[in-house]
């Protein structure tokens, strides 16, 4: 793996936006995770790799190549802005899933301004007001990573370090597996996850594709379960 020295960004800022105490509304959802378990996709420990594995692969194959295209993005493409946001808002095929797109994107705007006030965070924020594009996160994580100075590699890697952690916690909290073993999980992933950072590069968002419908058939199950811990 190539040395991690962000332009314009330091190691102490980096860890911070990796630390899950960052208030940007992430905690409260599971992507499914609580509806693939009430449905008998993940049971065992075993279960939950492969699970892990399936969830870092499709952000690889639908996340990155739109990060890619975002990050070569500059303030006078309102109508490039437009195309990809739009082909980003049909991606999410459940309401549930846009509405809490829209909510962490919101969340993660809301926190980045403050934290970075000299980055210019509010430009970004009033582009996409006139280009008139919903705030989805994935939309305000590359725009907010690109103008806080940090690299497109290393942003990549911060996406899937935050889905990855973020799952992990969500099946901790499950009781599906202890925080000991969790991070044991989650570190046996960390070369995979570079691997799959590397596999999207010179990919852009029409290249995008899901490549695993079992996640988003039982993400469509979440609404119905009758109690639940997290929002989808």
């Amino acid at each position: 793996m190539e040395s991690l020295a962000p332009e314009g960004i330091d190691w102490y800022d980096l860890m911070h936006l990796a630390d899950s105490a960052l208030p940007v509304g992430g905690f409260a959802f599971s992507s499914g995770l609580e509806s693939s378990v009430k449905l008998g996709l993940i049971g065992r420990i075993q279960d939950l790799f492969g699970y892990l594995q399936a969830y870092l692969e499709q952000a690889g194959s639908m996340d990155l190549p739109f990060m890619n295209s975002i990050s070569q993005l500059s303030p006078n493409q309102d109508v490039v802005l437009q195309e990809i946001t739009q082909e980003l808002d049909a991606t999410l095929i459940l309401p549930s899933m846009k509405r809490a797109s829209i909510l962490q994107g919101r969340g993660l705007l809301r926190i980045l301004e403050p934290l970075f006030p000299d980055a210019g965070i509010d430009r970004a924020r009033k582009w996409m007001v006139d280009a008139q594009v919903p705030h989805h996160y994935l939309l305000v994580f590359a725009l907010g990573m690109k103008h806080i100075g940090c690299g497109l590699a290393d942003s990549q890697r911060l996406h899937l370090y935050i889905m990855l952690r973020d799952q992990v916690s969500a099946a901790i909290r499950l009781g599906i597996i202890g925080p000991m073993e969790g991070h044991v999980l989650q570190r046996r992933l960390h070369d995979r996850s570079e691997e799959i950072r590397a596999a999207s590069e010179g990919l852009t968002y029409t290249d995008a594709v899901r490549t695993c419908p079992a996640l988003e058939i039982a993400q469509g199950y979440h609404e119905q379960i009758y109690s639940r811990l997290f929002q989808n």
